[in-house]
């Protein structure tokens, strides 16, 4: 199921953003160790490092911010 989401997650970038220099997105991600999680107040782990990788080389890294979903 994980690799499901990740691969729906990565098609929706590259189709979406590739095309407009000025879209503006927020991608939300869980407190899921060791996949997404907090460490020295920093969002990091395993899919967040892909994601922000593929957002490096499709050159959006100014566009798009990556965040972990407040705990309620």
């Amino acid at each position: 199921m994980k690799c499901i989401t990740g691969l729906f997650l990565l098609n929706f970038l590259v189709f979406s953003l590739t095309g407009s220099a000025t879209a503006g997105m927020v991608i939300l991600t869980e407190d899921l160790p060791p996949f997404n999680h907090i460490e020295n107040g920093k969002l990091t782990g395993a899919t967040t490092q892909v994601v922000q990788e593929i957002i490096r080389r499709l050159g959006i890294d100014d566009h798009v911010i990556v965040e972990q979903v407040p705990n309620q």
